[in-house]
């Protein structure tokens, strides 16, 4: 069964060249008997493993977390072992720094106490906590790349490699700077205000996902089309993560463990399946008017219909 990629029209199995519903091109080419694709539904259906999911601009929620769901199967060990990993990795770097300094300062604390009071010793504290975080500042943004990289590729082929993970470290400046410069916009949001921050965070929520795709952007670029894609659409994003209420519910009653092991996964891929998604709706394929096929042009520009004379009374 073929689908229209701009409507997402039923087609058959032998699709002529133009959707009947939108007039859009039907773009086929004939495939090997070894590569031929099995029947593929819009909410997600078995597919070959080196097949992409195609999207059709018109799934609706339930559709795109089945398609989530089905592209996680044969792959959650590897969801689940990318998240412990990435959180390993922010986590060992944040505590060694942090325990690093802090040994200094216990050290030193006996002759500093002498020569400042306690409140400034707090202080002090406080300031080398602040500063232990910053490798969450700096290698979030790689990681965040690979991350999302993978869960991109989920769509694209059913086997995504482990190794993505690490695929941002390969353009490391780029995806650092996006990692600080959202976390310095956020920031700046939410404290002027709660909700623009909340607003924000939507608005920014597909810059990897772009910047995975187009590598010749800058970190800002890439900002400035994800603001530019969620235009409209920060709202079903919203929807989307509030079907995953009940999920946080259960959650906190697992003290966590659910999240850890299942829902975020499942969360990070209807994100992914929801960027396609936004793509296939922004980019249809759609013929210009003069090509388009004599049914569905204007009636001024069917040649078969030729007009009637104009009888002067």
């Amino acid at each position: 069964m073929y689908y229209c990629q701009n409507c997402g029209s039923p087609m058959g199995d032998s699709p002529g060249n133009f959707c009947p519903g939108c007039g859009a091109q039907i773009l086929t080419a004939p495939i090997a008997p070894a590569q031929q694709q099995q029947e593929q539904q819009w909410g997600g259906s078995q597919q070959a493993d080196s097949e992409a999911m195609l999207f059709s601009g018109r799934m609706t929620r339930p559709e795109l977390k089945q398609a989530a769901k089905d592209r996680l199967s044969g792959n959650w060990g590897k969801a689940i072992g990318l998240g412990l990993v990435m959180d390993s990795l922010l986590g060992s770097a944040a505590t060694i720094l942090f325990s690093f300094f802090y040994s200094i300062l216990i050290s030193v604390a006996a002759f500093v106490i002498q020569y400042i009071s306690q409140e400034y010793l707090i202080a002090l504290l406080l300031v080398l906590m602040a500063v232990s975080l910053l490798p969450l500042l700096i290698f979030w943004g790689p990681l965040k790349y690979g991350h999302d990289a993978f869960y991109l590729q989920l769509f694209r082929e059913r086997k995504p490699s482990f190794s993505l993970l690490f695929q941002g470290f390969s353009c490391f400046g780029k995806s650092c700077w996006m990692g600080v410069l959202k976390f310095l916009m956020l920031t700046g949001w939410t404290l002027l205000f709660t909700i623009p921050g909340i607003v924000k965070s939507y608005a920014y929520s597909m810059s990897y996902f772009i910047l995975r795709d187009h590598p010749e952007m800058t970190a800002r670029e890439a900002i400035t089309a994800s603001k530019e894609l969620m235009k409209g659409n920060k709202g079903e994003l919203f929807v989307l993560h509030l079907s995953f209420i009940g999920w946080a519910i259960l959650s906190y009653l697992t003290y966590g463990l659910l999240e850890l092991f299942y829902v975020r996964q499942y969360r990070n891929a209807c994100l992914a399946a929801f960027y396609e998604e936004l793509k296939a709706r922004k980019t249809p394929h759609v013929i210009p008017e003069s090509e388009r096929p004599l049914w569905d042009r204007p009636l001024w520009d069917r040649p078969d219909l030729a007009a009637e004379p104009i009888v002067e009374e």
